[in-house]
């Protein structure tokens, strides 16, 4: 049987309708499929909808993304990055909106799963003074620029209590 192959750019609006669900499974079609998807889904990693088992998957995997310089950096604030597996593409490149609450949130989840530590659920400034939460964000926001970012929206909000 003869396969039909579509424009690239017709694939790529075709994705752009998918849900992530659906994009997700896409990424095992074929390669071409995989070139489209993973951009759509990287888009806004840190989202609501991806504050639950993913929250790991996220964190790890922008973590294979650092270079050695910043790898280095971490050591000091004892901050242990499991895997160092070469990714297949640079996702900080494709990271177009950020919100700095679920950034904060995945991250503190991913330091409670990694060294049992139990750490503040709520993030707040004046309750939890952690650095590594500091520098974790620091060196992936460092890590997002240095890969020529995309990125479009930053959200930034201050909780009061």
């Amino acid at each position: 049987m003869r396969q039909i192959l579509l424009p690239d750019e017709c694939l790529n609006e075709l994705l752009l309708y998918l849900d992530n669900k659906t994009l997700y499974k896409c990424l095992f079609v074929n390669r071409n499929y995989c070139r489209y998807a993973i951009p759509i889904l990287w888009e806004r990693p840190f989202k609501p909808s991806f504050m639950n088992s993913k929250h790991s998957l996220i964190i790890n995997t922008l973590l294979n993304c650092l270079d050695k310089e910043e790898i280095t950096t971490l050591i000091p604030f004892q901050i242990n990055i499991t895997e160092n597996r070469t990714p297949l593409f640079e996702y900080g490149k494709f990271i177009k909106i950020i919100d700095q609450e679920f950034v904060k949130q995945n991250i503190i989840t991913w330091l409670n799963s990694t060294n049992g530590k139990v750490l503040t659920e709520r993030y707040n400034i004046a309750k939890y003074q952690d650095i590594r939460v500091k520098k974790l964000i620091n060196v992936i926001y460092h890590m997002i620029i240095r890969q020529g970012s995309n990125l479009k929206e930053l959200n930034l909000r201050i909780i009061k209590d």
